[in-house]
C-alpha cells in the first residue's frame, strides 16, 4: 500500500475463477494486469476495498505487503 497524489492504493495479485471479467475491477476504479487465466495483478484505491472483495470470480487476494491493523 502506498500514497500517491493523496490517495492510498493496494496492489497485489488476484487469483480467479472463470466468471471473472476484468471490466467489473474497471468499472469500480480498480486496474488489472492479466498473467495467466487466473492470475492478475490489480491496483486499487483503498477507498474501494469494500465493492473490490465482493467482485464476482475472485478466488484468493495477495497484497504486495502485509496490512496490519493499527
Amino acid at each position: 500500500m502506498h500514497n500517491q497524489n493523496g490517495n492510498y492504493l493496494l496492489t497485489g495479485y488476484l487469483h480467479t475463477a472463470a466468471d471473472f471479467k476484468e471490466e467489473d475491477l474497471l468499472h469500480i476504479g480498480g486496474h488489472c494486469i492479466k498473467y495467466s487465466d487466473s492470475i492478475y495483478s490489480f491496483a486499487i484505491p483503498l477507498k474501494i476495498l469494500p465493492q473490490f472483495i465482493t467482485l464476482p470470480g475472485i478466488t484468493y487476494i495477495e497484497c504486495s505487503s502485509p496490512v496490519r491493523n493499527r
